[in-house]
């Protein structure tokens, strides 16, 4: 029985030595990983802020796309009332084009010089007059005899009748020619 004892305390001995030598190395390895994570610690924290940063950058994009996309849409409805006004102001020039030819048909039957003031009482409407009727309107503004029971002996006005009921009136001095 003693040698069996002495077996067992000579390997508890040896178990003793294993854990032993077991125990510094696991401390040896603890601490190098202890030194690591030591290593390790700051860049985690590093990439924990920029992760922050750029989750708030994302949200800041975020919000400026919202931004941008109102924005788009607000000057889409610009530029459609811009076309809207666009179109009515090419109606209106056209409209006023029109009137301006309708205006220099009127006028181009009269020349003026610095004397003879002629006023347009309105934009003639429908056909011209005929030229009969010009020339007996300049015949009466020239003053010409066979006119003259035509003209009104108070006043040297001259009248002009044009389609729609409209007239062209003049002071008259004799200098009406006709284009």
């Amino acid at each position: 029985m003693a040698s069996e004892v002495r077996k067992l305390a000579e390997r508890s001995q040896i178990a003793s030595e294993e854990i032993t030598s077991l125990s510094e190395a696991t401390m040896q390895t603890a601490t190098a990983a202890g030194a690591i994570i030591d290593k390790i610690v700051p860049d985690i924290r590093k990439t924990a802020d920029l992760i922050q940063e750029i989750s708030s950058a994302s949200r800041e994009q975020s919000a400026g796309a919202d931004q941008i996309g109102k924005a788009l849409s607000q000057l889409d409805t610009v530029i459609q009332q811009n076309a809207s006004a666009s179109e009515e102001l090419a109606g209106m020039a056209e409209e006023l084009s029109g009137q301006s030819e309708q205006l220099s048909e009127a006028i181009a039957y009269f020349k003026v010089d610095g004397t003879v003031v002629a006023t347009v009482a309105a934009v003639p409407q429908g056909p011209r007059p005929s030229r009969a009727a010009v020339k007996v309107a300049h015949a009466k503004a020239a003053g010409n005899e066979a006119a003259k029971p035509l003209l009104s002996p108070a006043s040297r006005k001259t009248s002009i009748a044009l389609p729609g009921g409209r007239s062209v009136e003049a002071q008259s001095d004799g200098d009406f020619e006709e284009f």
